[in-house]
């Protein structure tokens, strides 16, 4: 029989041009000098290593292994943790950014996997894990308001206000810079340092004046420190801010009996210092 194509050696290359060409209605002949290879029953794809199994060999063949040198990954497959990202696989998008920073050691791009993989655990809700990477990021990249915003928050979510307070520089946004504030006087507020939690929300409302809610939570921490006409100050900036917050009522009471208590304040310090008669 004649033939249009004779094709030698039946792996990838080779099966994969016979088959397209066979298709075509080309008449091909395959020779092979390896035994007939059943992917299913020598290469289950379904076990465990599969890629380290060997292929059949058949006793008395002269057929050999041949193994090319090790070759550089193709730049493309550097997104593949990215694609994983975007497509809301985090656990695979860690694994691939993982070992995509096995092999990269330059600042700038090591800085960006980094980021990205800490990205991927804290949407597992892996906080304690995504720390280390935001903290050699910061390192790599000090000024990256990214990974700055990321290391901040991290740094809040565990407790550690004081941490992420040397974290916020002057390079970031002034909208986030206010969150991130925020966040900080929320931690120290909880913790009931009322002094801490006083001076971030001031930054917060120097930031973004228009942040209702950090006037209303400074005022509480300001009565705590016993400062009413402060306090008084930061109840009246969040109603002029969120005029129709629902609790405005509520908070003109406490603006009406912070002042009420300043006044009794006053009269009984002017009964003190007034003279006494002399019997």
């Amino acid at each position: 029989m004649d033939y249009d194509v004779v094709v030698v050696g039946s792996g990838a290359g080779g099966g994969a041009c016979a088959w397209g060409l066979a298709r075509r209605g080309v008449r091909v002949l395959v020779l092979e000098a390896g035994p007939r290879f059943e992917p299913a029953r020598d290469f289950p794809l379904d076990r465990p290593q599969w890629e380290q199994t060997g292929f059949p060999e058949r006793p008395g063949s002269q057929w050999r292994h041949t193994y090319g040198s090790a070759q550089k990954l193709d730049p493309a497959w550097d997104l593949l943790g990215y694609i994983f990202i975007d497509q809301k696989k985090f656990p695979e998008a860690a694994d691939a950014l993982g070992k995509e920073l096995e092999l990269v050691t330059e600042p700038g791009r090591r800085a960006g996997l980094l980021l990205n993989r800490a990205l991927a655990f804290r949407e597992q809700d892996k906080t304690v894990e995504a720390l280390p990477l935001l903290e050699e990021a910061h390192q790599l990249a000090p000024s990256d308001a990214n990974v700055i915003v990321q290391l901040a928050e991290v740094y809040v979510a565990l407790g550690r206000s004081e941490d992420a307070e040397q974290v916020i520089g002057a390079d970031l946004p002034p909208a986030e810079a206010a969150v991130l504030n925020f966040n900080i006087a929320a931690n120290f507020f909880k913790a009931k340092k009322w002094q801490q939690a006083a001076d971030h929300f001031a930054k917060c409302t120097e930031l973004d004046p228009k942040m209702a809610e950090a006037h209303r939570y400074r005022g509480e921490a300001l009565i705590s420190l016993d400062r009413q006409q402060e306090a008084i100050a930061a109840f009246e900036a969040y109603l002029a801010a969120a005029p129709n917050a629902t609790d405005a009522a509520t908070t003109r009471q406490i603006i009406d009996s912070l002042k009420k208590d300043i006044k009794v304040r006053e009269q009984q310090q002017q009964q003190q210092q007034a003279p006494k008669k002399k019997k």
